[in-house]
């Protein structure tokens, strides 16, 4: 433990040090708060970085219909499936090309009783230029293969499952 007076009549800090961490984001709730944090921190800086030069990102968020019975070993292959089916579809291929399209992703998962476990991917889409007009049309051409690699795993497609937002 360590202590750092502060200036004259301010509090100083005290913490500890030498201490191992886990880094574990999905095991530590300590490990996760900081990686978390960090990450946050990264993608404002691409986010803003992104804006200065004139681009748009878009968060697509994707996600499948559940219930209580589905293990997460069978939803996490399923939605494994329905990424992979996307991004190697043509459309997604022809926006990585035609739009100079790059991402971030990452996957979230919740529990409850009710409901048992719900994932989802949060995909930060980077473009050079502003093509926010550009996006309703995109995602509902270029979603389809989604549908179609999680239905491979057993898991049916919800059409009205979409929401898209556009962003400088």
């Amino acid at each position: 433990m360590h202590h750092t007076p502060g200036p004259e009549g301010e509090p100083g800090t005290a913490g500890f040090g030498g201490l191992a961490t886990c880094g574990s984001v999905w095991a530590c709730p300590v490990c996760s708060a900081k990686i978390s944090a960090r990450r946050s921190k990264d993608l404002e800086q691409l986010i803003n970085w992104n804006a200065d030069r004139g681009g748009t990102v878009a968060l697509l968020t994707l996600t499948m219909r559940h219930h209580r019975g589905h293990s997460l070993r069978e939803l996490r292959r399923a939605l494994s499936a329905a990424w992979r089916h996307l991004t190697q579809s043509r459309g997604w291929k022809r926006w990585k090309t035609d739009l100079d399209m790059d991402y971030v992703r990452g996957v979230e998962g919740t529990h409850t009783d009710l409901n048992g476990w719900h994932l989802h991917i949060h995909a930060l889409l980077i473009f050079p230029t502003d093509v926010s007009a550009e996006i309703p049309a995109l995602t509902c051409r270029g979603l389809h293969p989604l549908g179609r690699g999680a239905g491979e795993e057993g898991h049916e497609r919800h059409r009205r499952a979409r929401h898209r937002r556009a962003g400088r």
